[in-house]
């Protein structure tokens, strides 16, 4: 559960789970940043991320909140999942050394077998 309470009776979030969220809320919003960023020129896909930020999800209703046409909606949606997948890249290759340091603490810090 994530949940625990006090005494009182209260909800009091573990703390574990409380960093695992904060780290998840991190990530997300590196996420988001590059995306922004990897789209500023475009302003079709600026105006699409920010509707599917806003919540929308369907072709249609992008269209409608932001004007741009269906089929172009269809076309920079296309667009915008090759720029996920370099902003995913991105992340990776950006973490992979922090990656290889916690493993290589975790190593020097557990018991040895002898």
């Amino acid at each position: 559960m994530a949940t625990r309470y006090a005494v009182d009776g209260t909800a009091t979030p573990r703390p574990d789970i409380a960093l695992l969220e904060h780290e998840e809320a991190q990530h997300n919003a590196a996420v988001i940043a590059l995306l922004r960023e990897a789209t500023r020129d475009d302003l079709e896909l600026t105006a699409i991320l920010q509707a599917l930020l806003d919540g929308y999800g369907k072709a249609g209703d992008i269209a409608h909140v932001t004007g741009i046409p269906v089929r172009d909606v269809y076309n920079a949606l296309k667009r915008l999942g090759r720029k996920v997948i370099m902003v995913r890249q991105h992340l990776q290759e950006r973490e992979r050394p922090q990656q290889e340091e916690r493993d290589h603490v975790k190593k020097q810090s557990s018991p040895r077998q002898h």
